[in-house]
C-alpha cells in the first residue's frame, strides 16, 4: 500500500503491540533509569570524596612545607645577622689596627686585608641568604604548580 505525502491520502490505522508488552517495556525503561541514576549518584558521590580527600592532603603539604621554609628562613636570618656582626667586628677591629698603625705599611697592609676580608664575609652572609630565599621561592612555585596540576585532574 503507497504512502502519499499529502494530507488528503486516507487515514490507515496504526499497529500498536500489545499492551502487556508495552507495559513491561515500560517498566524496564523506569527500572533501568531508576538504577542509573543510582549509579550515576553513587559514582558523583564517590569522585567527590575523592577530591576532598586529595584538598585536604594538599593543604596539610602546604602547611608542612610552611613550616619547614620558616624554621628555614628564621635560621638564615640569625645566622646571617651573627656573621654581618662578626664582619663589623672585624672591620671596626681593622680600622682600628690601621689608626694605631699609622705610617707603618705592614701594619696598614693588614688591616686592609682584614677590611677585605671582613667586607668579603658579609657579601657571603648575603647571598647565603639569598640563595637559601631562591630555595624557598622554588619549593613554592614547585608546590603552585602541583596543586594546579591536581586541580586540573579534579575537574
Amino acid at each position: 500500500m503507497p504512502t502519499h505525502d499529502s494530507d488528503l491520502a486516507p487515514l490507515t490505522p496504526t499497529r500498536h503491540l500489545p499492551r502487556a508488552v508495552r507495559r513491561v517495556v515500560e517498566s524496564l525503561i523506569v527500572i533501568s533509569g531508576l538504577i542509573g541514576g543510582g549509579i550515576a549518584i553513587g559514582y558523583y558521590a564517590g569522585v567527590q570524596q575523592e577530591r576532598q580527600a586529595r584538598l585536604e592532603e594538599i593543604a596539610r603539604l602546604q602547611e608542612s612545607y610552611q613550616t619547614a621554609l620558616g624554621a628555614l628562613s628564621g635560621k638564615t636570618e640569625r645566622s646571617a645577622a651573627k656573621v654581618a656582626d662578626a664582619a663589623a667586628s672585624v672591620s671596626s677591629a681593622a680600622e682600628a689596627v690601621a689608626e694605631v698603625a699609622g705610617k707603618a705599611d705592614s701594619a696598614a697592609a693588614t688591616a686592609k686585608t682584614a677590611a677585605r676580608t671582613a667586607a668579603s664575609a658579609a657579601v657571603t652572609a648575603q647571598s647565603v641568604s639569598a640563595a637559601q630565599e631562591q630555595e624557598r621561592r622554588a619549593v613554592n612555585s614547585a608546590v603552585t604548580k602541583a596543586n594546579a596540576r591536581i586541580q586540573e585532574r579534579a575537574q
